[in-house]
């Protein structure tokens, strides 16, 4: 496992949150899809209150990635620890 990953074992959460969100507002791609979701639902002039809705699950469906395996740790503690060790490992092998 390369070292990096190691370092993440015993990183705290708001220093988790902050390196996060360093590396989300870093990733070109991710900002194209960002500005390009964001301005499709403003352009689509919905109102104010369609748009808003339509921007919160905007950001909801987007943090499904992060925030579904949290909330499966979280719910099933046990039943979670098999499959998260899993993904670790195949982390593990395929991080450059």
């Amino acid at each position: 496992m390369p070292r990096w990953m190691h370092s993440l074992d015993e990183i705290a959460a708001p220093r988790a949150f902050l390196a996060a969100l360093a590396y989300a507002f870093t990733q070109p791609q991710d900002a194209r899809v960002r500005r390009t979701g964001t301005l499709t639902i403003l352009e689509a002039s919905l109102g104010a209150r369609a748009e808003w809705a339509m921007l919160a699950l905007f950001v909801l469906l987007s943090s499904l990635t992060v925030s579904a395996p949290v909330a499966f740790r979280r719910g099933r503690s046990a039943a979670s620890r098999r499959s998260l060790a899993i993904t670790r490992r195949w982390l593990g092998d395929n991080a450059p």
